[in-house]
């Protein structure tokens, strides 16, 4: 099991929860993924499948970032993948609103990154 969070003082740029601290703790996970994908290249067919389970829900069309996802999937290279997931644009925040990266990380990465983010 798990143990739960601790309790962290809260900084003031995660009290404000702006959108760049929000991208910035976005981009810290997605390169935590990337770090894992690296090393294991199955993590690409996964977050496909999850697209596709995605884009079968009612009113996916309305997130075109799915497809785009999609395409990325099935048209690039890992290495085009890599960059895309910790590209520092506006692009690549947008698709890191829609990542299908998802169980990719353990529990106690992702409290780890997101406990951090709330001391800033």
């Amino acid at each position: 099991m798990t143990p739960p969070l601790q309790p962290v003082q809260q900084g003031p740029r995660a009290r404000a929860r702006r959108h760049d601290w929000i991208d910035e703790r976005s981009l810290a996970l997605a390169r935590r993924v990337a770090d894992h994908a690296k090393d294991d290249h199955s993590v690409f067919s996964r977050a496909l499948r999850r697209v596709y389970e995605r884009l079968a829900t009612p009113g996916a069309e309305r997130n075109p970032s799915l497809r785009e996802w999609e395409r990325i999937l099935t048209s690039c290279t890992p290495n085009e993948i890599l960059a895309t997931l910790v590209e520092e644009s506006e692009r690549g925040a947008r698709l890191r609103q829609s990542s299908p990266f998802v169980g990719v990380l353990s529990r106690e990465e992702r409290n780890a990154i997101f406990a951090h983010y709330e001391t800033l």
